[in-house]
């Protein structure tokens, strides 16, 4: 078996249903998840081996990709081998689409930021019918992406956190259907009470939250995040996690100066996003709550 190279998970820090009303959006790569084209013999592929067979013909023909190539490969073994979990919203179809770009691409691979969302998501968009090419894109570069108006990549000055803070993630072990939980927050945008109160302090709340985060400013950040996490568990119930004891570990932390908890992604089950001064207090407590817990970074 032959490895290659990794295209990480995507993580969206911030922004998640902020980010369909115009809000900015931070998204980094994790590579403790990932996935890589690795090549088996014919006695050991994998059943999933078969529905990269069954990608190749969703992939239209106008796209900047050697198909012809890629059926030759498929039938020499290559696969693309994932952990990625599906459906808790770490973007395992995006790092498949990375690497179809990355080794598929005809001509000159662009460079441009905003050229390649616009490539990624047209890859993506061919067996999902939309993408915003966020995903792909942050396989791909492997980079933080910043997303304002336009896609941006910064570098954050301190990695992907404060020295004195740890990202981690809390696996719900609940489904959840996305395309609900979006139509839901969309249709609440239409309330005029909830616009309005988007407009004036969630909106700037959350702008300020990536600010703080990209410069540094970790008391600032802690402020503003617990806004947001409070926001959330009053105003986005069908977001919130079900499982009573993580709710209640949810609530509880706003009223401290170590941990915090928001929605990750769309909510409504996967994974519950957290950011901690005291990861052992984090461990400990995810024991007593009994859900597994996930450092992802």
């Amino acid at each position: 078996m032959i490895g290659n190279r990794l295209y990480p998970a995507k993580l969206l820090l911030f922004g998640e249903h902020l980010l369909l009303q115009g809000a900015s959006a931070l998204a980094i790569p994790s590579p403790a998840f990932g996935g890589y084209w690795i090549q088996y013999s014919t006695g050991e592929r994998p059943l999933l081996w078969q529905q990269l067979k069954k990608i190749l013909p969703m992939l239209a023909p106008a796209l900047p990709l050697d198909l012809d190539q890629m059926a030759k490969d498929i039938e020499d073994g290559w696969y693309f081998e994932s952990n990625i979990p599906q459906g808790y919203g770490l973007g395992s179809s995006g790092a498949l689409c990375a690497g179809l770009y990355d080794r598929y691409a005809v001509g000159k691979k662009a460079t441009d930021p905003a050229e390649l969302k616009q490539i990624l998501g047209d890859i993506e968009a061919s067996f999902h019918g939309k993408s915003s090419g966020i995903d792909p894109l942050t396989a791909y570069l492997q980079e933080p992406i910043f997303i304002q108006e336009q896609t941006k990549v910064v570098p954050l000055p301190h990695g992907y956190a404060f020295p004195e803070l740890t990202i981690f993630l809390i696996d719900t072990q609940q489904p959840r259907e996305t395309g609900i939980l979006v139509q839901w927050f969309l249709e609440q945008c239409n309330h005029p009470a909830f616009k309005k109160m988007l407009q004036t302090s969630v909106f700037p709340a959350h702008e300020a939250m990536i600010s703080t985060w990209i410069n540094g400013q970790s008391d600032s950040f802690f402020e503003h995040l617990r806004f947001i996490s409070h926001w959330q568990s009053v105003h986005l119930h069908p977001m919130m996690p079900t499982h009573t004891a993580l709710l209640e570990w949810w609530i509880s932390v706003l009223n401290n100066d170590t941990t915090r908890l928001k929605i990750c992604g769309a909510g409504g089950g996967g994974f519950v996003l957290g950011f901690t001064k005291n990861k052992a207090e984090v461990v400990e407590k995810a024991q007593v709550i009994g859900l597994p817990i996930i450092f992802p970074i």
